[in-house]
């Protein structure tokens, strides 16, 4: 799986660590978007549902608000679609 180019610059000694353990709507963490990550999407973000394990928030957090919103299911079948997004807070 291809990761995300980041340019960085800095002046100074910095320490930072890159995560890419998970790609943006691979919730169940399989390394492919597919309808298997939108119907654990979909039981994620029922009000009386467990928790999201840190990489499935991660993953299934398509604005990067720290929540998994039933807006999201929307935004990952248009990702499996192929079809355009924009992803907004």
């Amino acid at each position: 799986m291809a990761g995300y180019q980041a340019v960085v610059d800095f002046s100074g000694t910095a320490t930072f660590k890159v995560d890419n353990s998970y790609a943006p709507g691979d919730v169940n963490g399989d390394g492919s978007v597919n309808s298997s990550d939108e119907t654990l999407l979909r039981v994620l973000v029922k009000p009386r549902s467990r928790p999201a394990t840190t990489d499935e928030l991660r993953a299934g957090d398509l604005n990067g608000n720290g929540l998994l919103e039933y807006r999201y299911l929307i935004l990952l079948k248009r990702i499996l679609a192929g079809l355009p997004v924009n992803i907004r807070p």
